[in-house]
């Protein structure tokens, strides 16, 4: 089954898709267009495509809400995005950045087995364990934290469209393309 985006868009959806374009476009290094054309060369299929739909499902968000949250890419001043603030678009950029480095000394493993047993056997698995599971929970509170700026932002940038909400039974009808249907690079 195929991933669909969902039936209801609100701020919150506008958050997360958000997060997974800059997520995208961080380890695209910030290239666009033919640029990030070329990058996607050495990628998988299935990578291309998941973040060619992550930012194909922020542009049609932005559309939805009629809003541009994204910063010019290219060398000069920032200038002010329709009604938006560039500072206030920095900002929203750089706590979505913040929050995608929040990390614990476990979170790059997919497979700890081996290093578990091996704590264990060094007799420190319990230590790590407790300390592990602490920082955890900081980290899940500072990621808590990170949504509710973003979301305050959001509000500011969105303003009275802040607490609009879409109830839609065909995400197409949103505006929400898939990548098949649009190049994702036409508006970064």
């Amino acid at each position: 089954m195929i991933n669909t985006a969902p039936t209801r868009y609100d701020r919150s959806a506008l958050i997360h898709a958000y997060l997974d374009a800059v997520e995208e476009l961080s380890k695209l290094h910030g290239k666009t267009g033919e640029e990030a054309e070329a990058e996607y060369a050495s990628w998988s299929a299935s990578a291309v495509t998941r973040s060619k739909t992550r930012l194909a499902y922020l542009h049609g968000l932005e559309e939805l809400f009629g809003v541009v949250l994204r910063l010019p890419t290219g060398p000069g001043p920032i200038t002010t995005v329709g009604s938006v603030s560039p500072a206030l678009l920095m900002f929203l950029r750089s706590t979505a950045q913040s929050y995608h480095a929040i990390q614990t000394p476990f979170s790059g493993y997919l497979e700890a087995t081996l290093l578990v047993r091996k704590m264990e056997e060094a007799g420190i698995w319990d230590a790590v364990s407790d300390n592990s599971d602490r920082m955890r929970r900081t980290t899940d509170d500072l990621r808590q934290q990170h949504l509710e700026l973003l979301d305050t932002v959001l509000s500011a940038v969105l303003g009275d469209k802040a607490d609009l909400v879409y109830e839609l039974d065909d995400p197409a009808a949103a505006a929400i393309v898939r990548p098949e249907h649009g190049n994702p690079w036409d508006d970064w």
